[in-house]
């Protein structure tokens, strides 16, 4: 009889498919993961920016300060505006460990939305981006490599120095395309043209989110919004470049850089948000409906 009745209990117990479709949160990506993953990744991209600068004073003495003079920097500061050229590469090499981490778990997000879309296993998906993850990192990053010069590019259209600072620059387009290039890159793949449903769906998403700016689920929308938000971030970080403050921190490109970075940031926390409001209108019970 006890047996019987647990069994019954158990029938009657809906699993958590079952009512995670009944509430219609049918997103394959759990908010509180979503969470607490992308406030791990803010957390690193502010070390990077404030603190592995400080690297280069292993391998030199700091300069003295050569303009303001009559308002010295905070010397926490004096690391990161010594060389600009060095700690916004330093930055670069920290953002690119961070999104290589990132990316490394939001591709699974990715491939479950794909096989939502396409009807293909799960298990079959993750099969065959376990067989091709080495090439799709190598293109990944091959596609990180040429958004950094088309970054340069528009970055000198935009009015950067041309024969001056180049290392500058092209620092400043590096951090930008791993900030916005790399994860969409290794989530989304390079798609081939072999006609395969994965592909299709492939090439849609990147139309879709990078051409008619629509996002449909939590994985694309951490695609989307921090890669938009790091460049508008950068374009706005140019402002303080043209106050005649004549700060050390006004020298080109940290401001762009920090514009960046925090822009990036943002625009994580925007898709949690906008992530959240879309959760809570499915799961919350509609109070038309109640009475």
């Amino acid at each position: 009889m006890a047996t019987t009745t647990k069994k019954k209990k158990a029938a009657s117990k809906p699993s958590q498919s079952a009512q995670l479709s009944s509430t219609g949160d049918d997103d394959p990506l759990p908010i509180s993961r979503y969470v607490s993953l992308t406030g791990t990744q803010a957390v690193l991209l502010m070390f990077s920016m404030l603190v592995l600068p400080r690297t280069t004073l292993t391998f030199e003495d700091l300069p003295l300060q050569s303009s303001s003079l009559d308002r010295p920097q905070a010397a926490w500061m004096a690391p990161l505006t010594a060389w600009p050229d060095r700690s916004v590469a330093w930055m670069a090499v920290g953002a690119a460990i961070v999104q290589s981490y990132w990316a490394s778990k939001a591709v699974s997000w990715i491939e479950d939305d794909l096989s939502k879309e396409t009807g293909i296993k799960r298990e079959e998906t993750r099969l065959q981006e376990g067989e091709h993850s080495v090439k799709n990192v190598i293109r990944a990053w091959g596609a990180t490599l040429l958004g950094s010069v088309c970054f340069h590019a528009l970055i000198l259209i935009l009015g950067a120095p041309i024969t001056t600072h180049i290392r500058h620059t092209y620092a400043l387009a590096l951090l930008l395309s791993i900030l916005s290039v790399y994860a969409p890159a290794r989530c989304l793949t390079v798609p081939l043209f072999n006609g395969s449903a994965k592909d299709q769906t492939l090439r849609v998403k990147w139309s879709r989110l990078f051409t008619n700016l629509k996002a449909k689920s939590r994985a694309e929308r951490a695609l989307l919004y921090p890669s938009l938000i790091a460049v508008f971030g950068a374009w706005c970080g140019a402002y303080p470049l043209a106050l005649d403050w004549d700060r050390p921190w006004q020298a080109w490109p940290l401001t762009p850089t920090a514009g960046a970075i925090i822009g990036y940031i943002v625009g994580s926390f925007a898709s949690i948000f906008v992530s959240s409001v879309y959760y809570l209108a499915r799961t919350l019970p509609d109070p038309r409906k109640t009475k």
